[in-house]
């Protein structure tokens, strides 16, 4: 009778799964998201129930609500989502209590604010988690850590920094096995630094010609933190880096299915750059425990660098004579305007290093309506390796005139600056774009059809915004 009954609800629960599946995807009310939180805390209290296709149900009822998460922001929907994470917490934990082995791990199920992120940033995908800083906390100096953008290429890890070890081997005499306790031996440092995604305001590129199966950043997937760890010189002598090591290699822990067949991520750099000071271990942001989302226990910060070389979830240390070969290390490269990306070798493209100097415009807003006259235009600028910002330009005539900006000194060169000018609107339809110089004289291209490639990367050309002004 019960195993009859318990049939019976699974139906009945799958149907309502389904039903939620059958919603528009951009569905914002709470409505959608409500029903398959309770769906599946439901679902989780008929775990103990050996029942066929209740572990799927949970898996297809969990993937509902992420697909969802990112459309799904109104406070209503905040308040449920905290009430449902407090009672799947309670369910699974009191599974686990009673000894049942296959409950699921409650940091698998915790979906709905499960990086910690605040609810405007602008999600792009939930697995892999892409995401971009919010234009609002592009305009602060340091990003907080609710804010700061997220680029991954696989689910993100959760690694016990307990039984958690550093292999740091290859090209060196003393190959070594760290701890974090081992690595908090080294004298601890500090810096402040800007990473960015390679791809960072590819949307631009994107209008200019398609750029299929890449995401399409804005100016987002770029934010400033105070990292502090160890300085990667310091564990590379303690191993004794040979004469023969030219570039230092590291992998992660987060295994990409992009990649034929799947590897971990990583990348390399030339050691020269590995053993400048500013290049860190890092176990800390912004004074805080490195979080999960962010290469917890402990991630690479190659300051003026694409971030993809900044590998998170560090689990390998190898000194080279030659670049790496892994995946990422050449996928994060410029190709020729004419290739196919699905059919370029080694050495078709250029590969992606230091970050090239670029802005963008934060205020006015994109397709804003403001009054013609006076307005003030502000926004950032970063230049990328140990370069700094030394000018930026704006004009409201398609470059005709232009008006220096205001700019704020560098903190340091690896770090953004911003800028900000008062210029006056005329009526009707305009046309602002901003345009940097860095301190080597480098200016930034005149427009993205210009810097166009297929995989849409390295986009440093000058910002353009279109706006509408009222008499």
């Amino acid at each position: 009778m019960r195993g009859q009954r318990d049939g019976t609800l699974l139906a009945r629960l799958t149907s309502d799964v389904e039903a939620v599946a059958g919603l528009p995807a951009n569905v914002g009310a709470p409505l959608a998201a409500a029903v398959t939180i309770t769906c599946l805390i439901q679902i989780l209290l008929l775990w103990a129930m050996p029942l066929p296709g209740v572990a799927e149900l949970v898996v297809r009822a969990a993937g509902l609500v992420r697909a969802r998460r990112a459309h799904c922001r109104a406070r209503a929907h905040l308040r449920t989502a905290a009430e449902a994470r407090a009672a799947l917490r309670t369910v699974l934990l009191g599974s686990r209590a009673a000894g049942l082995a296959s409950a699921p791990n409650v940091m698998d199920i915790d979906f709905m604010d499960i990086w910690g992120k605040c609810d405007d940033m602008l999600v792009h995908q939930d697995e892999p988690y892409n995401a971009e800083t919010p234009p609002g906390a592009l305009a602060a100096q340091i990003t907080s850590l609710d804010a700061f953008y997220g680029r991954n290429h696989a689910p993100i890890p959760r690694i016990d920094s307990a039984s958690w070890r550093l292999r740091v081997e290859g090209l060196v005499d003393r190959p070594l096995e760290l701890s974090m306790d081992d690595l908090r031996h080294f004298t601890e440092r500090t810096v402040v630094a800007t990473l960015q995604c390679a791809g960072n305001r590819r949307a631009d590129l994107i209008e200019v010609r398609d750029i299929p199966g890449q995401v399409p950043w804005g100016p987002g997937a770029i934010s400033t933190a105070k990292w502090t760890g160890a300085s990667l010189a310091d564990v590379l002598a303690e191993a004794g880096a040979q004469p023969e090591a030219a570039h230092i290699a590291f992998t992660g822990a987060d295994m990409s299915q992009q990649a034929a067949p799947p590897q971990p991520f990583g990348g390399s750099i030339p050691v020269a750059k590995a053993t400048s000071s500013e290049v860190l271990l890092a176990w800390a942001m912004n004074d805080q425990e490195l979080p999960a989302a962010h290469g917890a226990p402990l991630r690479v910060i190659v300051p003026g660098w694409i971030g993809a070389r900044s590998v998170k979830w560090l689990q390998r240390i190898s000194a080279e004579a030659e670049p790496t070969d892994n995946y990422f290390q050449a996928e994060y490269s410029v190709l020729p305007p004419e290739a196919d990306p699905e059919a370029v070798g080694p050495g078709d493209g250029i590969t992606l290093g230091p970050v090239a100097i670029h802005c963008a415009i934060l205020r006015p807003g994109k397709n804003d309506h403001l009054p013609s006259g006076p307005t003030e235009v502000s926004g950032f600028a970063f230049a990328g390796d140990d370069r700094t910002v030394a000018r930026v330009d704006v004009s409201v005539d398609h470059g005709s005139t232009w008006t220096r900006t205001d700019l704020d000194p560098p903190e340091n060169p690896w770090t953004w600056q911003h800028w900000r000018a008062v210029v006056t609107l005329p009526p009707g339809e305009a046309e602002l774009i901003a345009r940097a110089w860095d301190s080597t004289a480098a200016v930034q291209a005149e427009s993205p059809a210009t810097v166009w490639n297929p995989r849409g990367y390295a986009n440093n050309a000058a910002a353009h915004l279109h706006i509408t002004c009222r008499p």
